[in-house]
């Protein structure tokens, strides 16, 4: 696993999976093993084999924030290589399902941190963006930005409150109405987060 590590410092990620997978043949099921590779795996492009190893951890991933936070990354990437522009039922239910269990392990590593971090509330921001659910994607997006003080943050705050805005008036509105309440609101929250 030491050797493991060191490739992977030194962005060798391909021998830096050789290595922690075998960490992982020769300690069994070990929490920190499996966590490595699962990040080993995700690296190379196995994101099916990432998700397998970390949901295996079973009951022991379930309660740790580290692992919850993997597996709503490992999720996450599941969902950008199911995103299509065109998608059947069948490839959108299946992208949706990777958008929310990725939302559902940010949240449960929210939790488990008993605090609000940064990096999850970023990601659950990320995941509703990518899902088209630009109100959602703002607020997770404004909790990153307040937490962490964090430039991209505000950038992508404001760009889902302008696109949640810009949605509520295409849809509500017709060519030529002044601009309606929930979307001014809207759009003057995306400038408060853009002006930062």
């Amino acid at each position: 696993a030491t050797l493991g590590a060191v490739y992977w410092e030194a962005g060798d990620y391909q021998s830096a999976d050789e290595h922690f997978q075998a960490a992982v043949k020769a300690s069994g099921s070990s929490s920190p093993a499996v966590v490595n590779a699962a990040r080993a795996a995700l690296a190379v492009g196995r994101t099916e084999e990432a998700m397998a190893l970390l949901e295996g951890l079973g009951e022991s991933g379930a309660g740790n924030a580290e692992v919850q936070f993997d597996l709503g990354v490992t999720h996450l990437m599941m969902a950008v290589q199911r995103f299509k522009p065109q998608m059947n039922r069948t490839e959108q239910a299946l992208f949706r399902a990777s958008v929310k269990a990725s939302i559902q392990a940010f949240e449960q590593c929210r939790e488990h941190r008993r605090t609000q971090t940064s990096e999850a509330e970023f990601n659950i921001g990320l995941a509703h963006y990518l899902g088209t659910e630009y109100e959602a994607a703002a607020d997770g997006f404004s909790r990153a930005a307040q937490i962490g003080h964090d430039a991209s943050a505000h950038l992508c705050a404001g760009t889902a409150f302008a696109e949640a805005a810009a949605r509520i008036q295409h849809e509500r509105a017709r060519d030529g109405d002044e601009l309606i309440g929930q979307a001014a609101q809207l759009y003057k929250q995306a400038r408060t987060h853009l002006e930062q």
